[in-house]
């Protein structure tokens, strides 16, 4: 089998936008033309886990991120999350006591993964 394949270096951009509590499942994802669509409900999902669910989702179907872009949101985040996907790192704002200053740390190997943790506040 070989390791090199046209899917594993297919790409695509994935845009986020806020849904509402009214749509069917926390976080949805779609294909329209060369992109992919995500739309989360912020009452039931924090934007960074629609991010981490999309990606994993598009990658499970040889599909990589290569830039996520964010709509309807903050343009400092915006900005943010578009320079974080094209090093491929999530982003997670957290609140919790373990993370007190911005920091990367990579979660797995096979296939790499790693998050970019900021602190809320």
């Amino acid at each position: 089998m070989p390791i090199l394949t046209r899917e594993r270096f297919f790409t695509a951009s994935l845009h986020v936008r806020q849904g509402d509590a009214q749509q069917a499942k926390a976080s949805l994802l779609r294909r329209d033309g060369g992109c992919f669509i995500a739309t989360y409900a912020p009452e039931r999902a924090s934007l960074g886990t629609a991010v981490v669910l999309a990606r994993v989702i598009l990658s499970s179907e040889g599909i990589t991120v290569s830039k996520v872009i964010l709509e309807g949101h903050d343009p400092d985040l915006t900005a943010l999350f578009r320079a974080a996907s094209k090093l491929l790192l999530d982003v997670e704002i957290t609140a919790g006591p373990q993370i007190t200053e911005p920091a990367v740390r990579v979660l797995s190997q096979d296939p790499p993964q790693a998050t970019y943790f900021i602190p809320e506040n």
